[in-house]
């Protein structure tokens, strides 16, 4: 074998080693992301699920009831039948009525109570309340909020924030429809 036909081999068996080497070296870095990326994956779902863990989570409620009774002032209880036209409920999916009266919209936490609470609708206020303690009331608990025509059946964001009583303090967002009974939350996604 002359010379030249041993460098000739001697470059291409280098040049597989590089190409193998390359290729393991790719394989090893793609191997690394994954794993990064399954590690980042699994800490943001552990946030997730440690966000939503000790919070409140509102849902529309199912329960069927006769009335609701709402403490008033001066000590007086206000009573509102289920068929009440502002009240959505598991009997009414929608209501439409005159500007600024206010909409009763009955909602359940299925998550964990929180004893400091507040909500806003798309950045204002709005109030959640709990029915009277009463005999006959079922401690219904009901947001309250301004209606407008203007918006109604448009979404609208509901940011809750709390304090649970563990003392973690965050917010949930929800997504609504003015003057309908939904009521979704958005962040931390529900799984």
């Amino acid at each position: 074998m002359n010379w030249q036909a041993f460098e000739a081999i001697a470059t291409v068996v280098m040049a597989l080693i590089a190409g193998i080497s390359a290729a393991w070296a790719f394989q090893e870095y793609r191997s690394r992301k994954r794993a990064e990326t399954a590690t980042q994956k699994a800490e943001l779902e552990l946030k997730q699920i440690r966000r939503r863990g000790d919070a409140p989570f509102l849902k529309p409620s199912d329960l069927r009831f006769n009335a609701l009774y709402v403490g008033a002032t001066n000590n007086e209880i206000r009573f509102f039948p289920a068929g009440e036209p502002s009240m959505l409920c598991a009997f009414r999916e929608e209501v439409e009525l005159e500007d600024g009266r206010s909409v009763i919209f009955v909602v359940e936490n299925v998550g964990k109570a929180a004893p400091s609470v507040s909500l806003k609708l798309d950045g204002e206020a709005i109030s959640v309340q709990r029915e009277a303690d009463m005999d006959h009331a079922h401690g219904l608990q009901f947001l309250v909020y301004p209606y407008h025509k203007s918006k109604h059946g448009k979404e609208q964001i509901l940011t809750l924030s709390f304090e649970s009583a563990s003392g973690v303090q965050d917010s949930h967002r929800y997504l609504t429809r003015h003057g309908f009974r939904v009521l979704h939350r958005i962040d931390p996604p529900t799984p």
